[in-house]
């Protein structure tokens, strides 16, 4: 076998390894998650990191995720977009962006509260401009593998 082949193996190994530990965590986020009671879910909109940048943080019980502003803002969107009959009051919202924000975190390995978001990030988002010229210049129109947090 030659280098390349084993490479493969030793990767495809640690994705299985990964993907079913992550799978479980995810599983078990979701389960607890998918029937919490809107008011055990809190949003706050006011934080300010040592650097003066806004983020939203996002909690149920200690469990707090912080999300950037500008991500907060484009999920509410969204969401507001995709649910505008099923939960127009936004009922839910809180709820189901702690397990959208729960499920990432978990499959990035990514720990919001340690100091400088210690983990394997390998979600990288491109920002909005790259879309842009994308979308504008190469009349590229949609994304193949397009999140929530990433999406044009």
């Amino acid at each position: 076998e030659g280098v390349i082949e084993k490479a493969k193996d030793v990767t495809q190994s640690l994705s299985d390894f990964k993907s079913k530990r992550v799978s479980g965590d995810t599983e078990t986020a979701s389960r607890e998650t998918a029937s919490l009671p809107p008011s055990k879910v809190s949003i706050n909109e006011t934080p300010h990191d040592a650097h003066g940048r806004e983020f939203v943080e996002v909690s149920f019980g200690k469990d707090v995720i912080p999300v950037s502003k500008l991500h907060f803002i484009k999920l509410k969107k969204l969401y507001t977009m995709h649910n505008a009959h099923s939960d127009p009051n936004l009922t839910h919202f809180p709820s189901r962006l702690y397990t959208l924000l729960r499920r990432y975190v978990t499959f990035i390995g990514v720990d919001p509260m340690a100091h400088g978001f210690a983990g394997g990030n390998m979600h990288a988002a491109a920002p909005e401009n790259v879309f842009d010229f994308l979308n504008k210049r190469l009349t590229v129109a949609f994304e193949g593998f397009a999140s929530p947090l990433n999406c044009y």
